[in-house]
């Protein structure tokens, strides 16, 4: 009986110490580079301050922080979506986000079109103003390779970003 103690002891060692490092490795900063948070421990700067907060439509939200973090969340239908975290990080006039870890899914996802480690480009646009005349900012994503972007509006609306 001795023996089975010891083992159990030396598993509950074993177990602690991987999740120590575990969160050691969570907790570690991003590979530097430019525009990367953890990069001499700066966040990056968006080509503009439009571009941050959180933008929305009809199927999906994007959320754009100071401090070099980002969330995406994409539906495909009544009972399909997904919910991520990532990072962005500026590319000339556009912010481009990659997304690390996903948080949550229901039914089929986004099929596929959210994935980790992807970039999709962001960029800012107008769009006509929904029931009055003249136009809207609008925050331009591109969810896959070739595509236009879909349009997001914050605090305003367009047609663009509804059913």
């Amino acid at each position: 009986m001795p023996s089975v103690k010891k083992s159990s002891r030396a598993w509950r060692r074993w177990a602690a110490a991987l999740t120590a490092a575990i969160a050691v490795l969570v907790a570690a900063p991003a590979v530097a580079g430019p525009g990367v948070v953890g990069s001499a421990g700066a966040a990056p700067k968006a080509p503009s301050p439009a571009f941050y907060g959180k933008w929305s439509r009809h199927g999906g939200s994007v959320t754009i922080n100071r401090n070099g973090t980002a969330r995406m969340a994409f539906n495909s239908g009544a009972a399909n979506s997904e919910e991520w975290v990532g990072r962005w990080r500026t590319v000339g006039k556009r912010v481009d986000i990659s997304l690390t870890r996903r948080t949550n899914i229901y039914g089929d996802g986004s099929s596929g079109t959210l994935r980790a480690g992807r970039n999709y480009p962001a960029w800012l646009g107008q769009a006509p103003a929904w029931r009055r005349a003249g136009t809207v900012r609008v925050l331009k994503l591109r969810l896959r390779p070739g595509e236009g972007g879909y349009s997001y509006c914050k605090n305003a609306y367009s047609a663009q970003c509804g059913a």
